[in-house]
């Protein structure tokens, strides 16, 4: 590029390069999605591994809407969060981005991101460095948050930084950071909401991962999958069922009754302690202790939602801040609380698959994955964890992503 382009010419550049990643399970159901790009003319694509982790499958989306399989990993450092993959088809007009030689971008040098922040497709963003760091230099508990966010191993102590304030959202992850030459001088990789801020990976991380965790061949991506849903859950339980009464507390300061998107993300949090006392209090796989502690937490939630009237009014404010988590494709798993319509029943083994209505919407439809069976008609609340997408081609070709919830609970009869 020459040295004067614009923005818009750079972005135009390197945007070929850029790709959504779609993450598939056994039903080919959409569980996840985030970014990448081609750094490497073999049609090598850089990402995050947190974005691939539960794929039995995978896909590459070109901005020309051009879809490629991937077929494997090339090179996988997971305690650094970083994948490399390879493409299973290359396209004829591959183009790839170029890595940055700076080791330190400077604070204030501009910088902008490309990515597919819940869903939105290549959605650009611009902002400046605002420093450079390592892990051990971070705040204790900004370490803390990155070590949870970690199911491999803590993350190396030198791991550097670089902090920007591009806007970055769930599906930027895995995406390229930019210079403005468009060279890439890291990876996006998550946000500290605090600092209003992004944090990504330095670009040499991803040169020593090629350098140094390169398998001999190409790997399947099954053979490093993890069940991080069964981990999240128990983290989440550990974590939060201390901080129960308090959020319980919350949510009786508004009557359970959300005024507004804060309040109702306290309802987010409940919906998924709620999930996940619920799913571990049957796991065959924890000691009876642990399965009836989870037990009581669960029941203790019931308890306080069967005091709870819900006039009309409520149910419809509700359902409408319920909409956002549902609209969003991609990134990091959401709780859900929320009135719906049952209108199909569907028995897979143990669990029931209700494809749901969300109360006062006529088009927004959800498929809740339940232990308990329901009826055709019924109207439930529903607390549980947005996990996927399902994806409907409609006659004219167009995808349409419907979610698919955990139900942690369903209830019944609910008081108005």
């Amino acid at each position: 590029m020459p040295p004067n382009a614009s923005l818009a010419d750079v972005v135009e550049h390197v945007k070929p390069g850029v790709v959504k990643i779609e993450v598939f399970d056994e039903q080919g159901d959409v569980i996840g999605l985030g970014s990448g790009f081609v750094f490497d003319r073999r049609g090598w694509v850089a990402t995050n591994y947190h974005v691939l982790e539960e794929a039995v499958r995978a896909e590459a989306v070109f901005a020309d809407g051009n879809r490629f399989p991937i077929q494997g990993y090339v090179a996988l450092w997971r305690e650094a969060d970083l994948a490399v993959v390879q493409l299973g088809r290359t396209p004829s007009n591959l183009r790839v981005v170029r890595l940055s030689n700076d080791r330190n971008p400077k604070a204030g040098s501009a910088v902008f991101a490309i990515g597919h922040p819940h869903g939105y497709e290549f959605r650009v963003t611009r902002g400046i460095v605002n420093s450079v760091t390592t892990t051990d230099r971070l705040p204790e508990e900004v370490r803390e948050s990155v070590r949870q966010r970690r199911t491999h191993g803590s993350t190396p102590p030198n791991h550097r930084w670089i902090l920007h304030d591009a806007d970055i959202e769930p599906g930027n992850s895995g995406g390229p950071l930019f210079n403005s030459r468009g060279e890439v001088i890291g990876i996006n990789s998550w946000i500290d909401r605090r600092l209003t801020g992004g944090f990504a990976i330095h670009v040499d991380f991803l040169r020593m991962t090629v350098q140094q965790k390169r398998f001999p061949q190409v790997e399947p991506l099954q053979k490093y999958r993890q069940d991080t849903k069964r981990q999240a859950l128990l983290r989440f339980a550990q974590l939060t069922a201390g901080a129960m009464q308090e959020l319980i507390g919350r949510a009786e300061s508004f009557r359970w009754h959300p005024t507004t998107p804060q309040q109702y993300e306290v309802l987010q949090e409940i919906a998924m302690l709620a999930t996940a006392l619920y799913a571990l209090s049957h796991d065959e796989d924890l000691d009876m202790a642990s399965r009836q502690r989870f037990r009581q937490g669960f029941q203790q939630i019931q308890q306080k939602l069967a005091q709870v009237r819900w006039p009309l009014q409520q149910r419809r404010r509700i359902c409408h801040f319920a909409l956002a988590p549902l609209g969003r494709v991609g990134g990091q798993r959401e709780g859900l609380f929320c009135f719906v319509q049952v209108l199909r029943v569907r028995q897979s083994g143990e669990v029931y698959e209700l494809t749901c209505r969300v109360q006062g919407s006529r088009n927004r439809v959800l498929y809740v994955l339940s232990p308990k069976a329901a009826q055709p008609e019924d109207h439930l609340l529903v607390l549980g964890m947005v996990m996927g997408h399902r994806i409907v081609q409609t006659p004219q070709g167009q995808r349409i992503f419907f979610p698919i919830v955990l139900g942690g609970a369903l209830f019944r009869g609910v008081k108005q």
